[in-house]
């Protein structure tokens, strides 16, 4: 997050810190090593939603057209907490399901990018510290747009890929919606930038509070 805060009430939005751990952290295991990947929400007591490209491994190859190779449950974890080295809980995961439309187009770049993971656990009986945020079902209205809506996420603070291990959160306002899609702009109070991608957001001020989920940051794609 670009010129974030660490807290919503810097942004003049109330939310508790039960419903701001909703708004995940991924660490990922590959070759002995592990690293911290994009941000995701917690939507169910054993749902978590991600970008799709979060969880592919072979992200370079796969842009330029090869198979996505999907990381395997037991290399990938989420960790809840504002601090990624102190985290409050860590989320294990028993599967890991990419959306089976997505795909990679010159024009709009990576389309259904979404995946869901299924925790092992349930986290009402694992971690307190925590409530899922409610996924908005119902169509978006024209009255939406010109609203403002709260996000938060891991990602970079610098436009880089060095992820942020502290959660920041932006103030935006919608310009465009479609049925269930907005698109989002800045109004100079933080924006969301690489590893953001999936940061859950709910509707600020004189918007409903209702979950949104925003794919804001499409990879760069890569030659080799």
């Amino acid at each position: 997050m670009i010129g974030g805060e660490a807290s919503p009430a810097a942004l003049g939005f109330e939310l508790s810190s039960l419903e701001a751990d909703a708004v995940l952290a991924q660490l990922a295991s590959q070759a002995g090593k592990k690293y911290q990947g994009c941000s995701a929400t917690l939507v169910g007591d054993r749902v978590v939603v991600a970008a799709g490209h979060c969880v592919i491994m072979n992200q370079s190859s796969w842009l330029n057209g090869d198979p996505p190779q999907v990381i395997t449950a037991d290399a990938l974890e989420y960790v809840v907490g504002q601090d990624v080295n102190k985290p409050l809980c860590s989320l294990a995961v028993a599967s890991v399901h990419l959306h089976p439309q997505i795909e990679v187009t010159q024009l709009y770049g990576i389309q259904h990018d979404v995946s869901v993971s299924i925790l092992k656990q349930s986290v009402t009986k694992s971690c307190p510290h925590v409530v899922p945020m409610q996924i908005n079902a119902e169509p978006l209205t024209a009255d939406f747009i010109g609203k403002q809506v709260l996000t938060g996420g891991f990602g970079s603070t610098d436009g880089t890929y060095n992820f942020s291990p502290v959660r920041y959160w932006s103030l935006l306002e919608v310009q465009q919606k479609d049925q269930f899609v907005i698109a989002v702009g800045s109004i100079n109070k933080g924006f969301p930038t690489f590893g953001d991608s999936s940061a859950g957001a709910r509707g600020a001020r004189s918007g409903p509070a209702l979950l949104l989920l925003l794919l804001l940051v499409p990879l760069r794609r890569r030659q080799g």
